[in-house]
């Protein structure tokens, strides 16, 4: 953008203006804020005095691209993370990095965080301003996973029977067992015996 001023040697004389093309008749107040290329036409008036000649002044601005959006907003989360990037600029390119460096890749899509990271992301558009990098640091702490467990004996053939115990390295864990192939929900208590073949699958 650019802020212009408007101003004339003759002491008390209005300014009026225009920044369309169009012959000057906005009476000029303050500071002219242009946030894209315009063409400012300006002249000057008093009672009793001839007016200015007619002043325009071409300014060329060029915008800047929407700085990214990236979502959500850091934090910490457990095991992992999705994240989006998005900027307000249509037709803009993404660039992002996860190791607090320049964002160089192209963004095409959602991507998933396993590990701690600082995500960084610029947008980038042709006849536009690069936009501001933006920054965000995101937590990601593994959810620990319990020892799977050890089943004794480790199966095997057996004469009339056989007592099976179970065991997991996580110290406090939950053990939960089948006997008949299906998903384990019987809580595990203590050895039990199979007196006919089986499949004991436990979590």
């Amino acid at each position: 953008s650019v802020s212009v001023s408007l101003t004339s040697a003759t002491s008390g004389a209005d300014i009026y203006y225009s920044t369309n093309g169009t012959p000057p008749t906005t009476l000029y107040s303050s500071e002219l804020n242009l946030t894209s290329s315009k063409t400012v036409t300006a002249i000057a008036k008093k009672s009793g005095y001839n007016d200015s000649e007619i002043r325009s002044v071409s300014f060329t601005v060029t915008p800047t691209v929407g700085t990214p959006s990236i979502s959500p907003n850091g934090g910490a989360h457990s095991d992992s993370v999705s994240v989006s990037l998005t900027s307000v600029t249509s037709g803009a390119s993404i660039y992002y990095s996860t190791n607090g460096t320049t964002p160089t890749t192209l963004y095409s899509g959602a991507f998933t965080l396993t590990s701690s990271k600082t995500v960084k992301a610029i947008a980038k558009k042709s006849g536009y301003n690069d936009s501001a990098i933006s920054s965000i640091n995101f937590t990601v702490s593994p959810t620990p996973r319990a020892g799977t467990p050890s089943t004794s004996p480790n199966g095997g053939a057996h004469n009339d029977s056989v007592s099976v115990s179970l065991t997991s390295s996580t110290s406090g864990a939950s053990i939960y067992y089948s006997t008949n192939g299906t998903t384990p929900t019987a809580l595990y208590s203590g050895a039990f015996t199979l007196t006919s073949s089986k499949t004991v699958k436990a979590i």
